[in-house]
């Protein structure tokens, strides 16, 4: 700007915004005068209420208005989950959710011409070259009669308004590169076309539209960078106050409407849309939105007032703060005055210290400069420096006073000699008619300089040789410089004065001339090919596919050249998987049959492809840094940069497709599954692992720096042993020009296999992973302890939310108690229990199921005295059916507002079916009907018996229904509808034996139970046949709380941590404390903080009850839950590691492991009697941990009597036991070890039940599938065809739910929903 102003002539008027930028401020010429605007002419009230969440400026962002009354319609959100899977491509949600938001227009405003009025922001081209054929491809289909054509901001700002044919030339080019036509035929198609504009935000910056699309412009917040205000670099977009900036930018580009496109980030700017409701029942009032708007002013306007009278104080005192000392004294001030000091009394008592600590500081500094024999220093620095010393003296940074204050004076003479000869320097380079010397240059001149007056020169005389003989070296410089760019055939990105300022450099830091006039031609002859080479790529990548479609997995390919079948040759086959000996699995029509066969990749010819453009593209540019380092090692061998680029991408293609196919292969094999993230990441490693082990990337590897070699007097390239330069191909540098097809076919040296590469790579892979599970097991057992003793319902994505903030502070070296403990306390402030009412934004659009409620950014309060009449409709309405909100809803508009808002509703409700005993409703239920319950009481806990129902309510209460643990007793009668157990207070779980099937089970009179409390307590009551609910009675009628002592359990002083239920045993882990820990230690045993015992017999076929009996195996592990099965049990540790003890086949003989120890041997029995065992324990199987190809860290486990269901971490199910009905899931019928439910791969399952045979699944998305049932009677599986996975759907429930659990019981169940705020 300042180029263009001339003096007396040229008036500048500079508009700037800081909320625009990342938040620094704004730097202007000197001399300028600052005129704050406040009133927004061309946006409507709504946008400027909804820019002023992400403007910068306080309070005083506030005095914002609006020139005009335009209300505008509400700013409309459009968040969604991007779809996982093997085809799932997110700029194809991105577009189809686009296309949403386009709908939204053209609906809203009916007729209107969109031409050049819409404008679709993205973040960067990047994402807008992907993203625009998808969207293309979605208006296409959603609008055939129209046409609409995609242009940048410069094209549609150069049409001023004359028509959509006033183009500048006669051949029109649109945003894809296709010609459009010229002359007539091309105006007429010009003029049948609507535009819309879709650049970046960049481009888009001072350009505005009446409608405008903000699409992928959202971040996850940093914290840390939000706090300091600091960005990587100026072109990283991705940085939190970046994000900030590109949001503001992008909804002050409307006029009219704003509407933003974004997939849901959890910890991003725009996640409080998921939290917010727009009051359709209220006007928009732009002071009522103001009073709504979160702007955190009050704080600042403390400080800023505290600020203010502490530097007045200053200032009466004659003390001059500086803003850091400042900063520091109002916070101390601040400190004083939350404590009860007066405020008057806390600045006095802060200054005065300062002073002192002011006067001593300077005082020591004085005297340093007086010893050292500075005392020029006492009149122009002295003051410059007792500031910054008195600050790091108050701060406690000084450990002793007189050496610290010698160091600082010995730095100032130091810096002040250097000054001294900067200046001797540019005097006698002025008087030598030379340019200035900067940088690296100037400073090795200094250095020579300083040398000279240490051996007795004087500064000006030493400044002087210095220079002269700088005159003749320089000229030297310059001459050899030139003559080494000379003998390059090419000298595109030359920079001649850039290059004899780095040969200076390196000759004013001692290198010979020669030497470093060479040495900088050579890099920078590498580093203009490196850019040559990164263009062509970027071009190449970009470009539309050529040299047309590869071998894929899912792709077609013709058959060609099979001398063992030439019958197939000509045919067309689909390719089905590649096998790692380096073979194609392809699927050919041959005689009306199809048959599978293995083929050399020689002998296809591809023909399609399957994934989209943008999908390859995207994989490319993942994968550059490897395909730059094999195209620049083409290029050193003489290889045109063209030439070298299209091979590199043509092979990276091939090997990509390859690889990507075989480690699908392998991992489906190791029984785990690569979701695209993973597959992509690994594909890259293995083809970057290939390249280097065969010898591709050696040229490029030897370079170190990347240097392609040095200029030789032939205008070639010669290998020279250097810093930042490689030795090339060794002796045989100098050769390359005319040996580069000899290297090439060196490059196919024999390396590593295929085999060998993926198996590596997925090992690796598969550690790694199994080390984060293991660590993500572990916080969130911590989690759900924490929330369980608490009594608070955490929904999964509450659970992930907390879990990311553990890891944070686990990384901050905390421990895990107290960063668990922080998380809890943090969510329980931040959580948002009733949705934030406003009148600006319309989040009906959404279409996520990861909302939380914990939000990171909230621009709106969260009550206020309007809001009075709304809250007391919501406590109307909860008092109120739930089933009645429908009809409620068609009263008026505020009545729908208020049935329609999720926040006052509960946060879990049940939906149960089953036989008219066993619902909870006096009434059968074919199909998921509301329980009533849910709706009264907080549901925290759900458990099925085989023919009854448990549930425990946050406020500590254990509410039954259904059959009785006692048949025919009187204290016990059945239940149809939910009866408090008033035996019971302080609950936080309750169980009894498990629901499933056994020969025996029509003979038994009941089932036992167990209750935990908050203490620690246990309570037992039931069927008691073996003793082992620790009662004397064979029947406990009601609820009794269990009194032992004994040599393994002390009841009074041992609490009870976790309770499981066989059919015939209890399983408890206790909390060992006090003089048990202590005995243990002394006799050597360990100290040990836990134990694990059993009680009862898992089979009472083998041998009689026994005592309590604590398991060696699991002393001290941490157990984060039991789980029973009805003849075996199992622990789950906070690691996730699973524990498996009992009964290995029932009474019944599984036809599988139900331990899921492999094949059963009896190894253990002599090794039981070995060690002591009891001979009614010696006949089972001791703790033990399941292990088995691709299982790993496990999050639940669920047990029937014959079949046990373990969802892992990452979201996978295995399951083992016996078969029959199909209880497993999957297609291996002698089950003795964990097996993959292979169809589920595609989803990620959060929890499950199992129930005689039959089972179900919840997924993260909140999806319910179903598996069994098809062998005995009952349960929701009851009459399915399938053999397999099958999902189940349901009605009536209302949008904010998302169904999270199952709990399932003979022939009864229920679903679980948890609210989504």
């Amino acid at each position: 700007v300042e180029g263009y102003v001339s003096a007396g002539q040229t008036q500048r008027m500079l508009l700037s915004d800081v909320s625009q930028s990342w938040g620094r401020k704004v730097a202007y010429p000197a001399g300028m005068r600052e005129v704050l605007l406040s009133e927004v002419v061309r946006c409507s009230k709504r946008i400027v209420a909804g820019a002023m969440a992400f403007q910068l400026g306080g309070e005083e962002k506030l005095l914002t208005k609006c020139h005009h009354e335009a209300t505008g319609p509400p700013l409309k959100s459009f968040l969604f989950d991007v779809p996982t899977g093997q085809e799932a491509s997110p700029f194809a949600a991105y577009a189809q959710h686009a296309l949403r938001a386009l709908q939204h227009v053209n609906s809203t405003f009916s007729g209107l011409d969109l031409h050049n009025r819409v404008a679709l922001v993205v973040p960067d081209l990047e994402f807008r070259e992907s993203f625009r054929p998808e969207l293309q491809k979605a208006l296409a289909a959603a609008f055939p009669q129209r046409r609409f054509r995609f242009v940048d901001a410069v094209r549609a700002s150069a049409d001023l308004g004359r028509g959509r044919s006033c183009a500048e030339a006669d051949t029109k080019m649109d945003l894809e590169g296709q010609e459009q036509g010229s002359g007539e035929e091309g105006d007429r198609e010009e003029e049948a076309s609507e535009w819309l504009v879709l650049d970046s935000i960049h481009q888009m910056d001072g350009l505005e539209r009446l409608i405008v699309v903000g699409v992928g412009l959202d971040s996850i917040i940093d914290s840390q960078d939000a706090a300091t205000g600091r960005c990587n670099k100026p072109e990283d977009e991705s940085t939190t106050l970046a994000t900030r900036s590109m949001l503001y930018r992008a909804m002050t580009r409307a006029h009219l409407m704003f509407l933003v496109v974004n997939e849901f980030m959890r910890g991003g700017w725009l996640e409080f849309l998921g939290s917010v409701r727009l009051r359709e029942d209220e006007a928009f009032d732009s002071k009522a939105a103001l009073q709504r708007s979160e702007v955190q002013a009050v704080e600042g306007v403390v400080k800023a007032r505290l600020s203010a009278l502490v530097g007045d104080a200053a200032e009466e005192l004659g003390l001059s703060l500086s803003e850091a000392a400042a900063t520091v004294l109002t916070g101390e001030v601040a400190a004083r005055h939350e404590r009860g000091q007066d405020e008057g009394k806390a600045i006095e008592a802060v200054l005065r210290q300062w002073q002192y600590e002011a006067q001593v500081a300077t005082e020591a500094l004085e005297k340093a400069m007086v010893k050292l024999g500075l005392r020029e220093l006492v009149g122009t620095t002295l003051a410059a420096l007792s500031g910054p010393f008195a600050l790091a003296l108050h701060r406690g940074e000084v450990v002793e006073l007189v050496a610290a204050a010698s160091d600082i004076v010995k730095k100032q003479g130091a810096k002040q000699h250097d000054m001294k000869i900067a200046d001797a320097l540019e005097v006698a380079t002025r008087n030598a008619n030379r340019e200035k010397m900067d940088g690296k240059v100037a400073k090795a001149l200094q250095s020579r300089v300083s040398m000279a007056v240490d051996k007795g020169e004087t500064i000006e005389s030493a400044a002087r040789s210095v220079i002269e003989e700088w005159a003749t070296v320089e000229e030297d410089i310059r001459r050899r410089v030139q003559r080494y760019v000379e003998m390059l055939t090419n000298q595109d990105g030359f920079d001649l004065s850039k290059l004899e300022q780095d040969a200076a450099i390196s000759a004013c830091e001692g290198e010979n001339v020669e030497d470093a006039a060479r040495r900088a031609v050579s890099k920078c002859h590498a580093k203009c090919t490196e850019t040559q080479v990164d263009t062509a790529l970027r071009s190449a990548i970009l470009a539309p596919r050529s040299g047309g479609p590869v071998c894929q997995a899912g792709g077609r390919a013709r058959l060609r050249d099979l001398a063992g079948k030439p019958e197939l040759n000509g045919a067309e086959a689909e390719l089905v998987d590649f096998l790692v000996r380096g073979r194609w699995s392809a699927e050919v029509e041959f005689k009306s049959k199809k048959i599978r066969i293995t083929v050399k990749p020689v002998n296809l010819e591809a023909l399609s492809e399957p994934g989209s453009e943008p999908e390859a593209q995207a994989a490319l540019l993942e994968a550059l840094p490897a395909l730059q380092a094999q195209a620049l090692a083409k290029v050193k061998r003489s290889r045109p940069v063209a030439e070298a680029v299209a091979e590199v991408v043509k092979s990276w293609r091939v090997e990509a497709a390859q690889v990507a196919s075989a480690l699908q292969v392998l991992a489906l094999q190791r029984e785990f599954h690569l979701d695209m993230q993973a597959l992509q990441r690994l594909t890259r490693s293995a083809v970057d692992r290939l390249w280097r082990g065969s010898g591709s990337a050696a040229g490029s590897g030897a370079d170190g720096g990347g240097g392609l070699g040095t200029v030789t007097e032939d205008g070639g390239l010669m290998p020279m042993p250097a810093e930042g330069l490689g030795d090339g191909e060794g002796e045989n540098g100098g050769e390359e020009g005319a040996g580069g097809e000899q290297q090439d076919a060196q490059e196919q040296q024999a390396g590593p296999s295929l085999e060998e590469v993926i198996d590596e790579v997925l090992n690796d892979w598969m550690q790694g992973e199994s080390a984060i599970q293991r660590d993500i097991a572990q916080i969130r057992a911590a989690l759900e302890a924490a929330a369980k003793s608490q009594r608070v319902l955490l929904t999964d994505g509450a659970m992930e939310s907390l879990q990311q903030r553990v890891e944070v502070a686990l990384r901050r070296k905390d421990s895990l108690e107290v960063a668990v403990d922080a998380a809890i306390k943090e969510w329980h402030r931040q959580v948002v229990r009733k949705q934030v009412q406003q009148t600006v934004w319309d989040p009906s659009g959404n279409e996520t199921r990861q909302i939380t409620g914990v939000v990171r950014f909230m621009p709106f309060k969260h009550s206020g005295p309007e809001l009075f009449d709304y809250v007391m409709l919501m406590n109307v309405f909860t008092m109120l059916p739930f089933q009645s909100l429908g009809v409620l809803a068609r009263v008026c508009k505020r009545w729908r507002g208020v049935a329609n808002d999720p926040s006052w509703k509960p946060d879990l409700v049940a939906y149960a079916w089953g036989d008219a005993d066993l619902t909870g409703m006096s009434e059968a239920c074919p199909k998921p009907t509301l329980l009533e319950l849910s709706i009264t009481r907080k549901i925290i806990n759900i458990h099925c018996a085989d023919a009854a129902t448990f549930v425990v309510t946050e406020a500590g209460e254990a509410w039954f229904w259904g059959k009785s643990w006692l048949q025919d007793f009187e204290e016990a009668p059945d239940c149809r509808e939910p009866t408090r157990l008033d035996e019971l207070r302080d609950v936080v779980a309750v169980t009894t034996s498990p629901a499933g099937y056994f020969h025996e089970r029509s003979r038994l009179p009941g089932y036992p139970c167990a209750a935990l409390t908050r203490s620690g307590s246990l309570y037992t009551w039931g069927l008691n046949l073996t003793g082992g609910l620790l009662h004397d009675t064979r029947a406990v009628e009601r609820p009794r709380k269990v009194d032992k002592t004994c040599d393994v359990w002390r009841s009074s002083a041992e609490r009870v941590l976790h309770v499981g239920l066989g059919l015939d045993y209890m399983v408890l882990c206790l909390e060992r404390t006090g003089q048990r820990l202590q005995a243990a230690a002394e006799g050597g045993v360990g100290v040990t903080s836990s134990a694990v015992l059993t009680c009862g017999t898992f089979s009472r076929h083998q041998g009689p009850p026994h005592e309590l009996h604590e398991w060696e195996e699991l002393r001290g592990v941490h157990v984060k839950t039991l789980v029973a099965g009805s003849f075996h049990c199992c622990a789950l540790t906070t690691r996730g590691e699973l524990y498996t003890w009992g009964h290995e086949a029932g009474t019944d003989g599984a036809n599988g492991n139900l331990l899921g120890h492999g094949e059963r041997t009896g190894e253990w029995t002599r090794g039981n009697i070995e060690r002591g065992l009891p001979a009614n324990l010696a006949w089972f199987p001791p703790p033990r941990l399941v292990e088995c190809e691709g299982f790993g860290p496990v999050a639940e486990v669920k047990c029937s009597s014959y079949t046990t269901a373990a969802i892992l971490v990452d979201g996978r199910v295995f399951s083992w036991g016996d078969c029959d009905g199909n209880a497993l899931g999957h297609e291996h019928q002698a089950c003795d070890r964990p097996r993959w439910l292979r169809s589920l791969r595609w989803h990620r399952v959060a929890h499950g039940a199992v129930a005689y045979t039959n089972a179900a699944v919840a997924t993260q998305e909140g999806r319910v599938f179903v598996w069994g049932g098809n062998y005995w009677d009952g349960g929701i599986a009851q009459g399915r065809n399938s053999q397999s996975t099958t999902e189940v759907h349901w009605q009536g429930v209302p949008s904010c739910y998302k169904c999270s659990a199952v709990a399932l019981g003979h022939r009864h169940g229920l679903l679980v929903f948890h609210k989504q705020p």
